[in-house]
């Protein structure tokens, strides 16, 4: 790791968070700072839906949809 990106507030908050599995500090604060990653893959893995990452239409499904000249993050208004 970077040292000069680790003193910044984000920095600090990762090593609050590494410092937290620790289980005396866990004891102290009586509940658990970081929980497991859920994934697509493992999402669609406990529902036996995997399958569904070999689509070969999975690209075209997932892409940003665009109408004309703006993007779908562009409320366009019809006067």
């Amino acid at each position: 790791m970077n040292p000069d990106k680790m003193r910044s507030v984000y920095g600090k908050l990762l090593y609050m968070l590494m410092d937290s599995a620790n289980p005396e500090v866990q004891e102290l604060l009586e509940f658990k700072c970081v929980a497991p990653l859920l994934t697509v893959h493992a999402f669609l893995d406990a529902r036996g839906g995997t399958q569904l990452l070999d689509d070969p239409l999975l690209d075209r499904a997932t892409a940003e949809i665009q109408a004309g000249e703006f993007r779908s993050a562009t409320v366009c208004v019809n006067k």
